[in-house]
């Protein structure tokens, strides 16, 4: 073992200058300014999709064809207008979450409603039917809205909320400095 010994002076308080600088910091981390919420911008496209939907729908039963420039964009919008927003907002992965949940979600729900739904059989006679081979027309409907709407909740609800406070990350850097006849030897930093 070997060890050196070194006079130390010390001036009275207050009067032992100070020249001490801390060195680069060798561990930080850059914290962000916490992002707001944007929960009205992905609401607001999903009313939106919702509006094209039913106006695409509706023209059907006004007596015409349903508009498919409609029944398009109100699918598009709702698949992809909230991991847009997401995305822009500089979150890639809660788009990503996004886009799979608005396209997961209706799919699983209409497969699992179309199989649980009562039987749609045609009856003699109708022209205008769908005769589907063990399957719910209308379960599977109300599977797909339903997952369609959760999927949208927790979008709006979860993802698109705002950040917590961020707390500062603790920073440290070694410090050494030269005080008259002495060395300062130290850390300085947040903790």
């Amino acid at each position: 073992m070997i060890a050196i010994a070194v006079p130390a002076h010390a001036a009275p308080p207050g009067m032992t200058p100070t020249v001490a600088r801390p060195l680069p910091a060798l561990w930080t981390q850059h914290v962000d300014k916490p992002s707001p919420g944007y929960r009205a911008q992905t609401l607001v496209l999903d009313v939106l999709a919702v509006t094209a939907l039913v106006v695409g729908f509706e023209r059907n039963e006004l007596g015409g064809t349903a508009d498919p420039i409609f029944i398009d964009a109100g699918i598009g919008m709702y698949v992809l207008g909230s991991p847009i927003v997401h995305t822009l907002h500089g979150r890639p992965g809660r788009g990503l979450a996004s886009l799979a949940m608005r396209v997961g979600f209706p799919v699983i729900t209409a497969v699992v409603g179309f199989q649980v739904g009562p039987a749609h059989r045609c009856s003699t006679g109708t022209d205008n039917c769908i005769n589907l081979v063990d399957g719910s027309l209308a379960g599977g409907t109300a599977g797909l809205l339903l997952g369609a709407t959760v999927a949208s909740a927790i979008d709006t609800i979860g993802l698109a909320k705002g950040d917590d406070q961020l707390q500062p990350t603790p920073t440290w850097s070694p410090t050494i400095g030269a005080a008259r006849t002495t060395i300062v030897v130290g850390v300085a930093g947040s903790f």
